[in-house]
């Protein structure tokens, strides 16, 4: 199961299918007139130009949700809780929303977590799915009770626009987190008050940010232009220095991942209508696909293959033309496709 959401336009959930052709022929006509859907070889591509996709996220299965009423204003970010069945997005009118995955769309009360002051720009959900962590253009970073929306944390720091943030998945309190002030910071879930590491050595500010399995590796994707910036960049927080450099983006890169159960392997979208597959040890470009018709890349989401040994990962990917596409890695051939 997937989601994604849109910067503008109306903000109404709609389910369409991500691979199952039976289910796309089901349901994944768009219920709003404003958001269209055509259906290709068993997935759903939205084309409403006037709706850019902001975020995209996957869970399990083959149903895709978006569009629902839960803000004011444009959603930047999504996270999904797959214990709890809960997905939350935040979003540029300073709020965070808890949806349900389970209640029907008409009896669920969205829960609303209310503290920044400006634009919330990204959101962390610990393990247990017990705390969520939250970054603002307003430079402070809060930590929030999953269950209750209270705040249990909370503090600001000069100059520290957030841009990015990822719990560190071994770490049961370590939430590491990018800004504009040219940063990577980890804070404690148990102090909080000044971060417990700092990472330095951007030129051009990270936009996305994802954590390695055993936790020791940071990977992030870079704001830039005419091919100045719009790296990937893995840092190791044991040494908190950089293992690698990826370069050839040409716009900013703005989404990342660690491809599942292949910690040497990553994947890079950028506005500049590539998807990029690398080795994340020696930086080494492994695959890459350019399509003008997506448009700029907004965010991807890597869904778990059915299998560990699965030689095959598929990778939604949104963009401002109001596309969501899926592309399939095959590492066997070395091939990056749409499917």
């Amino acid at each position: 199961m997937g989601a994604c959401t849109s910067k503008s336009g109306p903000r109404r959930m709609d389910t369409w299918a991500a691979g199952d052709p039976d289910a796309a022929a089901t349901e994944g006509r768009s219920t709003d007139a404003t958001l269209p859907a055509t259906e290709r070889d068993g997935n759903i591509y939205l084309h409403d130009s006037n709706t850019p996709v902001s975020c995209v996220v996957t869970t399990t299965g083959n149903v895709c949700a978006s569009g629902w009423s839960a803000h004011s204003r444009s959603v930047n970010r999504m996270v999904v809780g797959a214990r709890s069945s809960s997905l939350y997005s935040c979003s540029r009118d300073t709020t965070i929303v808890r949806h349900s995955l389970i209640d029907t769309l008409s009896t669920a009360a969205p829960t609303t977590f209310a503290g920044h002051s400006l634009t919330v720009s990204a959101l962390a959900l610990d393990p247990t799915e017990t705390r969520l962590a939250s970054g603002s253009r307003d430079t402070s970073v809060i930590l929030w009770d999953a269950a209750t929306a209270t705040q249990m944390q909370h503090t600001s720091t000069s100059q520290n626009i957030v841009t990015c943030m990822a719990w560190v998945p071994t770490e049961a309190q370590v939430v590491a987190q990018g800004g504009e002030d040219l940063r990577l910071r980890f804070w404690d879930a148990r102090t909080w008050k000044t971060p417990a590491q700092t990472i330095e050595g951007y030129v051009y500010f990270p936009l996305a940010m994802a954590c390695s399995l055993d936790g020791h590796y940071v990977f992030t994707s870079s704001k830039g232009f005419n091919a100045v910036g719009c790296e990937g960049r893995v840092w190791d927080r044991r040494t908190g220095k950089q293992v690698v450099e990826m370069t050839g983006h040409s716009q900013d890169a703005t989404a990342c991942a660690f491809l599942p159960h292949h910690a040497d392997e990553g994947i890079t979208a950028s506005k500049d209508s590539s998807v990029r597959v690398w080795n994340t040890m020696t930086g080494e470009l492994l695959a890459s696909t350019q399509d003008g018709g997506a448009g700029m890349f907004t965010s991807l989401a890597c869904v778990e293959p059915a299998s560990k040994d699965d030689q095959r990962t598929r990778i939604l990917a949104s963009s401002f033309s109001g596309r969501i596409d899926m592309y399939e890695w095959d590492r066997t051939k070395r091939s990056l496709e749409l499917v």
